[in-house]
């Protein structure tokens, strides 16, 4: 593990370098927030470790600072400080930080605290090498549904569509198949280019890739989604769209 720690008291580097030699770690160290700044990316580290008072700006806007640069964004920060205050400890947490250490520690404690830190950022790093590695032409099928309306089924479905697309940067659409009130559109406050209604009158030979790339929508949070139609359309004919749809989906591209 590479830890760093930004703290105006070299004293504390020294208390705690020791203990992470011993542990088979490695500590770097600035002493103020300019410099950590400016020395933290060639460090690389696995955690950060972080006072509140450092002189020429607080441990809050390094924190900040640090969370504007996406290299650094998922990097679990500890804040150790004498500041004992709710106050202090809500701001750290709302700002990010993982954890909260009151001087004066125990430096064995917190070693094992950085590294259970540590730990955590490596399994999520495997997992979303995992999942950057699976084929595009690999996907995972989702479907939300209720007997009757007014249970938050399109909440729901958006809602994972949406976290799925953010936390895993895996393209993801969502797609509409009420067919008498959807409203996936709305809920999104998107205007869909086409909906269902579009094809469903279509003969199979017209409906092909370029027709189905076309019913697909983007939503400016990057999210794909296909609407249900306008107005209502014959169940019947709708299965038959519905599965020429995924016959011919093999090869489409999702934004």
């Amino acid at each position: 593990m590479r830890a760093f720690l930004i703290d105006d008291e070299k004293m504390y580097f020294k208390m705690l370098n020791p203990a992470l030699e011993k542990a088979g770690h490695t500590l770097g160290y600035a002493q103020s927030g300019e410099q950590g700044l400016a020395n933290i990316a060639a460090f690389d580290p696995d955690v950060i470790v972080l006072d509140i008072k450092l002189g020429d700006m607080t441990g809050f806007d390094v924190l900040e600072r640090l969370h504007s640069d996406v290299h650094f964004r998922h990097i679990p920060v500890i804040f150790v400080t004498s500041y004992d205050e709710l106050e202090n400890k809500l701001k750290a947490f709302s700002l990010g930080a993982e954890d909260y250490v009151i001087k004066p520690f125990k430096p064995q404690e917190l070693v094992a605290r950085m590294e259970i830190l540590a730990r955590r950022r490596e399994y999520l790093k495997v997992a979303e090498d995992v999942a950057t590695s699976v084929s595009v032409e690999t996907s995972t099928v989702v479907t939300v549904h209720s007997l009757r309306g007014g249970v938050g089924c399109t909440s729901l479905a958006i809602n994972l569509a949406m976290a799925y697309n953010q936390l895993w940067n895996r393209p993801t659409m969502v797609v509409d198949t009420v067919l008498t009130a959807g409203q996936v559109a709305m809920y999104l406050n998107s205007s869909p280019k086409m909906t269902w209604e579009d094809v469903s009158d279509r003969a199979s030979s017209e409906i092909d890739n370029d027709m189905i790339q076309r019913l697909i929508s983007q939503h400016k949070s990057g999210l794909c989604y296909v609407a249900a139609p306008k107005f209502p359309i014959p169940s019947e004919k709708f299965v038959d769209t519905f599965r020429l749809c995924l016959q011919n989906s093999r090869s489409i591209t999702i934004f």
